[in-house]
């Protein structure tokens, strides 16, 4: 995404009443304008999430997120143990360095986790040890399959029913995807009573269009403003919590 691309993607947020820009990708932090654009959404008043694996991570690299105005650094990370994280990621190391080294600076800090049936069992560990390290929460997202195939993820209802038990025992550290429809669905048959996330995002594209959330980019829109004008063209793939 051109510098210009992602200026006009904030401006344009600003105007229709956004609070706040996630940073994601890839890896954000591979991006050679990531420091301009974070700084740009904060002096228009936007709060800035940037989504990463842990990649370069230094003090070098989080003293300049700080100075930019960072609000928070998600780290991706699916496992506590190298073994089930390495199912569906590589950067193990690299995740929990970044956490331990990202604590020393004044943005808020959370995990991004891709529950499966290979790492169920090993979210209370990890919720634990993000306790420990002083993060904010964690954000659960939604399965998806690698665009090359090599990834599919098996999600069980039993699989569900676990992850809805963990997240009514902690309801405040716990965010869910607001796309992530087997989720919500599972809880709403089965009469959880949880934190929703309450909140919509939206996903740019590289190329500016715009797409209701990252699972849908077969729905390009070329501004936020057209996206809700053609709202019944994808309004029902779209599980929004309200």
């Amino acid at each position: 995404m051109s510098i210009g691309v992602a200026k006009n993607v904030i401006d344009e947020s600003v105007v229709l009443g956004a609070k706040a820009v996630q940073i994601t990708g890839g890896e954000p932090l591979s991006y050679p304008h990531i420091f301009e654009v974070i700084e740009y959404a904060s002096i228009s008043g936007l709060n800035s999430f940037l989504a990463t694996s842990g990649f370069n991570c230094s003090d070098a690299t989080y003293s300049r997120l700080s100075s930019a105005g960072l609000t928070a650094l998600c780290i991706s990370v699916n496992g506590i143990s190298e073994a089930v994280n390495h199912k569906s990621r590589d950067s193990f190391e690299e995740s929990l360095y970044a956490i331990k080294v990202s604590r020393s600076y004044d943005f808020l800090r959370f995990l991004n986790v891709v529950v499966t049936d290979d790492n169920i069992d090993e979210l209370k560990m990890l919720s634990e040890y993000a306790k420990k390290h002083g993060v904010s929460g964690v954000n659960i997202l939604r399965p998806v399959s690698s665009y090359d195939g090599s990834y599919n993820p098996c999600l069980s209802e039993g699989t569900l029913g676990k992850l809805a038990e963990t997240i009514c025992k902690s309801p405040t550290f716990f965010n869910v995807e607001n796309c992530y429809r087997e989720y919500w669905e599972y809880v709403s048959a089965n009469k959880f009573f949880c934190r929703d996330v309450g909140k919509t995002t939206y996903f740019f594209n590289v190329d500016g269009t715009v797409s209701p959330c990252s699972k849908m980019t077969k729905y390009k829109y070329h501004s936020l403003s057209e996206m809700f004008l053609r709202y019944g063209e994808w309004g029902s793939g779209c599980y929004e919590v309200k």
